[in-house]
């Protein structure tokens, strides 16, 4: 029993040991850029252009749901979406950064929390 105990302890050791670069390694590969969404907002077909908007749309989403932003009720899709954009136009040295990040600062300076 103890044998095969053991057995299992190095199994799970091994296991976690193998995991944790590809985790570490795909959960970085994972964040949206904002070179990405930049990119994908400004291409001309019909199908990024969409996307570009669910994409901004689940940010905000996700922002709001934590209640770090304070975007105006009757604001709509397009309007944040433009806030966003001009954020990245007027900042481009910071594209790189993560989306969501980039979308934070562009929402709190266009609409700033009391």
């Amino acid at each position: 029993m103890e044998a095969g105990l053991m057995r299992l302890y190095v199994t799970m050791f091994v296991l976690v040991l193998w995991a944790v670069p590809a985790c570490a390694e795909s959960a970085e590969s994972y964040f949206l850029s904002g070179d990405y969404v930049w990119d994908t907002c400004n291409a001309t077909d019909t199908e990024s252009q969409a996307h570009c908007q669910g994409v901004i749309m689940g940010l905000i989403d996700g922002l709001e749901f934590d209640a770090r932003i304070c975007k105006p009720i009757s604001t709509n899709a397009q309007q944040a979406r433009d806030v966003v954009l001009d954020h990245m136009q007027d900042n481009p040295k910071t594209r790189h950064f993560p989306a969501v990040e980039l979308t934070l600062l562009a929402l709190n300076a266009a609409w700033p929390c009391p």
